[in-house]
């Protein structure tokens, strides 16, 4: 401890700082006290340049008794200090600001733009932020022998995933952590932790909330000396938003949470404290409901003074949003959800959202007289009127419509836009959704003539016309599209556009609520004499290609279609070139987008006895590299093609370099539909070094840049070694960090990522 001491403060010097002067002898945990907690609490030692802060804040007796032990033993090794905090930041106690440099006369010294601050380095990072005798427990993925806790750190910096270190002195022993602080941090004597960068800057010690327990969320427990040193291993823990400080026994619980897992509990002895809080006046009484509980979705239950102090509970308590509380015993009760799950009368309890809207009431205009939207209920409760049952549902967490039985007044809340199955004719009863629309009907140009679309059925109900229909699939949640049948005048609103396809069927009338009608123009994307095989969403009778294009306009994820001329049947599917193209006399087959641009660009990734082993789509006899990058252009997983010369077969991909990867076969021709043929740099490459472990493959290559350019070509490739002598090229599906590698003479090594 002696030896840290005297390094710190020997930096501290360096730095123009004279924090501490000859106090060799003092201990750091009186030092704490003093500085941490005493000086804080507005304690006034008889110690030089010692000055505690203009508080109110009070010490008990526990805290009084500790801080007179520690000025007695702080006069003994001649402790002084000018009101800052040693090892963990800076505090000026009183409210001065801290001093200025001297006035000096004349120009400006001090530049005005902003110097720039360069990365802090290994030494500077330790004496900020190390943690003597603690261990960062967990989350080590790497562990070597180091000089000092200095290198180690110095090895964390190079390293993209190290985040903290732990190192062990008596066998020199550095662990890597992937995260600041580990798993979080326990007393191990003999091991200094450092994150790579920390926060010691001034804590905002407002947000302590004595008496009060945050239970659960618990990250680690440890002991220390006072809450401020508490509060600063929270700041170097990952995640930790929370305290609990449980001061009899000077424990330290460091919670994942805000307000821990469900809330605060009241508990002697105990204070705990948000890293980040509000305090702000509580100024929304107004969204108070009286006479109302919000029933179910409860974090905690805990006696308050009112329902002021009660919403202050609720913003400390990370998942909360709403509260009810109980006159009778003052029991206020924190909350998940806003409105619970719902709303229920009862007298002696008033509820509230921290947020609510009390705006004025305008959407009764969306009210459907004498229509029942069923199902999806949330809660029904007594209203005075429709307005009520609106203010209600806009308090209710996930309501989106409602329903009003006149007879008893009752008030039914819903989760979904028109209910569960959409509107039922129901004299009596009204009903609305929170948001509508009443705008004219202008899309009935949509109105396919005689055709069904089939299944995908939502609900049903009667309607005058056509245009009614539309209004109630407007009124649906999820209806996309309607069926009207002529006969009995009945509607079926659907949840897809088109339905599941189309099927012809008279008196049937049917219309997406989207369509387009604008003239057929790909035409040009058709592929005469070829079928696209399988993934058939319906087929249809169809006069021409024209039409089917507009069948699969209509129809939820079609993406292409065959047409088969002999009879006309036109087959939609919902992928791109189906499962493949196939060649067949007297079907033509189309996707809806296309792309007919000239190949020339992508013969670039062309890779000459090359084969992209396995991955097959399925394969068809090409002309040439060109007509089979066109083909594989035409397939929705197509993304690279293997070509071979001797009877030009075609095979299509669904892997970039295939699975695993590429071979060398003299008559095969293979690419990607994108690669990479950007130059090489080779700057990266380590000399005599080699990658263990983790091949795809390993294939011959003429040298190093060959090597890289194949890595390119192989999907899940990110680094290669390569051995000078074979002119092996070995293809690895990992990155690699410089610990790992290992002293192989002849090899080169390579992250394509560096």
């Amino acid at each position: 401890m002696k030896m840290i001491l005297c390094l710190f403060l020997l930096v501290a010097c360096t730095q123009g700082e004279d924090l501490l002067n000859d106090q060799k002898n003092c201990k750091q945990n009186d030092i704490s006290i003093m500085t941490r907690l005493c000086l804080r609490k507005g304690y006034q030692p008889n110690l030089k340049g010692c000055e505690g802060a203009n508080t109110d804040q009070k010490l008990n007796d526990r805290e009084l008794k500790l801080c007179k032990d520690a000025e007695l033993k702080l006069k003994a090794c001649k402790f002084t200090c000018d009101g800052k905090l040693t090892k963990f930041g800076y505090y000026w106690p009183t409210d001065e600001p801290a001093p200025g440099p001297d006035p000096t006369p004349g120009p400006n010294p001090y530049p005005t733009d902003p110097i720039p601050n360069p990365d802090p380095s290994p030494e500077e990072i330790y004496t900020k932020c190390a943690h003597v005798d603690i261990n960062f427990h967990g989350t080590d993925f790497y562990n070597k022998i180091s000089r000092s806790t200095p290198d180690c750190v110095e090895d964390c910096l190079k390293t993209e995933s190290c985040k903290s270190i732990t190192y062990r002195h008596s066998d020199r022993r550095c662990f890597f952590k992937s995260q600041r602080g580990g798993t979080g941090p326990t007393k191990a004597a003999g091991h200094t932790s450092v994150n790579m960068g920390c926060d010691r800057s001034h804590t905002d010690m407002t947000c302590e909330r004595e008496g009060i327990n945050f239970e659960g969320a618990d990250i680690r427990n440890i002991v220390t000396p006072d809450i401020e040193e508490c509060v600063l291993l929270c700041k170097d823990t990952e995640n930790c938003k929370s305290i609990t400080y449980w001061e009899s026994r000077h424990t330290c619980f460091l919670k994942s949470k805000y307000g821990g897992a469900s809330g605060p509990k009241k508990q002697n002895d105990l204070t705990s404290m948000n890293m980040e809080c509000d305090n702000s006046p509580v100024t929304n009484l107004n969204c108070l409901r009286e006479g109302i509980i919000f029933h179910g979705a409860d974090l905690k239950h805990i006696i308050t003074a009112d329902e002021e102090e009660c919403v202050k509970h609720c913003r400390d308590t990370e998942q909360c949003v709403a509260l009810t509380f109980r006159e009778s015993d003052h029991l206020c009760s924190l909350k998940s959800r806003r409105g619970g799950h719902g709303p229920v009368k009862a007298a002696g309890h008033n509820s509230m959202n921290l947020e609510c809207d009390n705006s004025p009431i305008t959407n009764l205009n969306c009210l459907r007289d004498n229509t029942d939207f069923p199902g999806a209920d949330i809660r029904n409760l007594i209203v005075a009127d429709e307005e009520e049952c609106v203010r209600h549902c806009r308090d209710t967490e996930t309501c989106a419509s409602l329903s009003f039985r006149e007879s008893d007044q009752r008030c039914f809340l819903r989760s979904r836009r028109g209910g569960q199955s959409g509107p039922r004719p129901q004299a009596g009863i009204n009903s609305m959704n929170m948001e509508c629309d009443n705008s004219e009907v202008t899309n009935l140009d949509c109105i396919r003539e005689g055709i069904v679309f089939h299944g995908a059925d939502i609900g049903n109900l009667l309607a005058a016309d056509e245009e009614e229909c539309v209004r109630f699939c407007r009124d649906t949640e999820f209806c996309k599209a309607i069926t009207y049948r002529e006969s009995d005048h009945r509607c079926f609103l659907k949840s897809m556009r088109g339905g599941q396809g189309p099927v012809p069927g008279a008196g049937h009338n049917s219309l997406n609520l989207k369509c387009d009608n604008t003239p057929v123009h790909n035409l040009n994307c058709l592929r005469e004499d070829i079928s696209f095989h399988g993934a058939d969403i319906r087929n249809i009778v169809a006069s021409n290609e024209e039409e089917c294009v507009k069948h699969c306009r209509d129809t939820e994820n079609c993406a292409s279609f065959t047409y088969r001329l002999s009879d006309k049947r036109c087959f939609l599917k919902n992928r791109k070139g189906g499962n493949g193209p196939q060649k067949a006399n007297g079907h033509n087959s189309m996707n809806m987008h296309c792309d007919n641009s000239p190949v020339t660009s992508s013969l670039l990734c062309l890779r000459e006895d090359l084969w992209f082993v396995n991955a097959d789509i399925m394969n068809i006899i090409a002309t040439d590299e060109e007509a089979c990058a066109r083909y594989c252009r035409d397939n929705e997983r197509c993304v690279a093609i293997s070509f071979r010369k001797h009877d030009h077969r075609c095979y299509l991909k669904s892997r970039e370099g295939g699975q695993p990867g590429p071979q060398v076969i003299d008559g095969h021709n293979s690419m990607n539909m994108e690669c990479d043929n950007s130059d090489v740099d080779l700057s990266c490459a380590e000399e005599n070094d080699n990658f263990p472990g983790h091949d795809i493959l390993n294939i011959l290559r003429e040298d190093l840049e060959a090597c890289v350019r194949i890595c390119r070509d192989t999907t899940d490739c990110s680094a290669v070694s390569y051995d000078e002598i074979q002119k092996r090229c070995f293809l690895k599906r990992k990155s690699f960090e410089w610990w790992e590698k290992v002293s192989t003479v002849n090899y080169w090594s390579m992250n394509l990522s560096c």
